[in-house]
């Protein structure tokens, strides 16, 4: 009792001893997090590689990315929501709005992905295209899959210095690979999306 005592009128005395302490719970507590969010990340995807490895064709055609892509989407728009009320938590009601309308794009689209509708198809290129264009104002958070948007975007020299990092050059050469077979993939059914198509 008189050491655990001592102990704390020892941290409370030295700031130094204070701060790593408060420094070390925050990386426990980040490490506990990042743990958490990589379960998440995993459950779901294998949740939706498992689904989409078992959708019906559509007329004929495999509809298997076409589902993993739908339940991207609605993944996609739940991390937009929760990223939109935190900005709106934060004061930041521009910011707020427009990651709650670009969510409101990737719900739609994965609701008309998943039903086999045309609408989900152009909902998820407006969902995509909102997010390059307001990719400027979003501020780069490794390892954290929330959108953190701010008020200004970033300088010309901020947003050079970013691209020609190794990570960036890889994710955007992803997504690129991402949307242009994704659109390619849906140019090939567009004509198969009807109204009445069922899951």
């Amino acid at each position: 009792m008189f050491e655990d005592f001592t102990t704390g009128m020892l941290w409370q005395s030295d700031p130094i001893l204070a701060d790593s302490l408060e420094l070390a719970t925050a990386r426990i507590c980040n490490i506990i997090t990042q743990v958490i969010l990589a379960i998440l990340n995993f459950v779901f995807y294998a949740t939706a590689i498992g689904i989409s490895l078992r959708a019906k064709p559509l007329v004929g055609k495999p509809y298997r990315w076409g589902v993993y892509v739908g339940m991207t989407a609605g993944w996609m728009a739940l991390l937009l929501f929760v990223s939109a009320v935190v900005a709106f938590a934060a004061g930041n009601l521009s910011g707020g709005s427009i990651l709650f309308i670009n969510a409101l794009f990737a719900a739609v689209s994965c609701l008309g992905i998943l039903r086999r509708r045309k609408f989900g198809a152009v909902s998820l290129g407006l969902a995509y295209a909102m997010l390059v264009l307001i990719s400027p104002y979003l501020a780069p958070m490794p390892n954290w899959p929330l959108f953190v948007i701010s008020n200004q975007p970033s300088s010309m020299t901020e947003l050079a210095r970013q691209a020609i990092t190794f990570p960036w050059i890889i994710s955007s050469a992803c997504m690129a690979v991402f949307l242009v077979s994704t659109f390619i993939y849906f140019k090939n059914r567009w004509s198969l999306m009807k109204e009445g198509q069922q899951l």
